[in-house]
C-alpha cells in the first residue's frame, strides 16, 4: 500500500511539475508580448516583470519544492496587478488571460510541492522502516 502512495504522489507531483512549467513559459510569453504590443518603454517593462518569474527556473530545473513554493509567494504579487488591472485596464481579455495563467501556475506549483513533499516523506518512511527491520 505505501508502495503505491509514493509512486502515485510521485507521478502527481511530475504531473504537476509540467504543469508549472507550461503556465510558467506561458505567462513570461503573456507578458513579453502584451509589452510589446503597449511598446512603451519595452525593454524595461520586460525587465522588470519577467525577470522575477526567471529567477525561480534553476530550482525549477531541478525539482526543488522551495522554489515552487517562493514561486507562489512571488505569484502572489503578480495576482494583486493583475486583478487591480481588470478593474481599470481598457485590455480585459490580455487582463483576464494573464490572471488566469497566474492563478493556474500558482495551483500547479503548489501542488507540485505538496505533492513531492509527500512523496519524499513516504520515501523516507520506507527507508528507515526498512533499515530498522534489518
Amino acid at each position: 500500500m505505501k508502495k503505491q502512495l509514493i509512486k502515485d504522489y510521485q507521478k502527481f507531483s511530475d504531473i504537476a511539475l509540467k504543469a508549472s512549467w507550461v503556465m510558467l513559459l506561458l505567462l513570461i510569453f503573456n507578458l513579453a508580448v502584451n509589452h510589446l504590443l503597449i511598446g512603451i518603454d519595452i525593454v524595461f517593462r520586460i525587465l522588470v516583470s519577467c525577470v522575477p518569474l526567471l529567477l525561480f527556473v534553476p530550482g525549477l530545473l531541478k525539482g526543488r519544492r522551495r522554489s515552487a513554493s517562493m514561486l507562489c509567494f512571488a505569484l502572489l504579487l503578480y495576482f494583486i496587478v493583475f486583478v487591480s488591472k481588470l478593474s481599470t485596464s481598457g485590455n480585459l481579455v490580455s487582463e483576464i488571460i494573464s490572471t488566469t495563467l497566474t492563478i493556474l501556475l500558482f495551483i500547479s506549483s503548489m501542488m507540485f510541492s505538496t505533492w513531492q513533499y509527500r512523496a519524499d516523506l513516504e520515501r523516507q518512511e520506507k527507508n528507515s522502516s526498512g533499515e530498522l527491520s534489518v
